[in-house]
């Protein structure tokens, strides 16, 4: 069998333009999600932190019938607060939701607020019972597009962490004793 050399090399070269093109078409549907997907400006004015957390939770009780909540307000927190309130909803509706799927939607997330009078620091720590967070999968847990859910798009810890950063403020991950994960957010008052 006789091999046309010439058609054989044009289809080859066809198909790598069209592979190229098409990832062109890709890269450019991604660059324009990204452009409309970008987070809105931080706009800070004074605002209840402990009754947004409130409103948020009222979010999840009346659909998940198997979580509890418990708040430990600190009653030292200044109110009100210079924060973005709408930015701020988003990060503890991302952070329970995260845990609520970590308990398999069964358990207990504790939600708590102190004031470090030194540092003049809000923390907010939203702790659940879960299985907790490898160490190894810490270091990650925050950049774009890295879940270790099966269906999770990375993005929501990533969003998490940028509107805390743009409070100027800090969120850490660790362990809660005995079992779960412990979101720790500093933002400076």
């Amino acid at each position: 069998m006789k091999v046309n050399k010439r058609r054989s090399s044009g289809i080859i070269e066809e198909g790598a333009n069209t592979i190229v093109q098409e990832a062109r078409t890709i890269k450019s549907l991604v660059d324009e999600f990204s452009n409309f997907a970008r987070m809105p400006s931080i706009r800070l004015q004074s605002a209840d932190l402990h009754l947004i957390i409130e409103q948020t939770i009222s979010l999840f009780t009346g659909i998940f019938s198997d979580i509890e909540f418990e708040t430990q307000f600190s009653p030292e927190i200044p109110t009100p607060l210079l924060i973005d309130p709408d930015q701020m909803r988003r990060v503890f509706i991302n952070l329970i939701d995260n845990a609520i799927d970590a308990m398999n939607k069964k358990g207990k997330i504790l939600l708590s607020t102190s004031f470090d009078k030194v540092q003049q620091r809000v923390n907010i720590v939203i702790a659940d019972f879960g299985p907790g967070i490898p160490q190894k999968e810490r270091d990650r847990l925050f950049h774009p597009h890295y879940s270790t859910k099966k269906k999770g798009t990375g993005l929501g810890l990533a969003i998490v962490n940028q509107v805390v950063s743009e409070h100027n403020g800090s969120i850490e991950v660790e362990t809660n004793k005995p079992h779960g994960a412990k979101f720790r957010i500093q933002i400076p008052t």
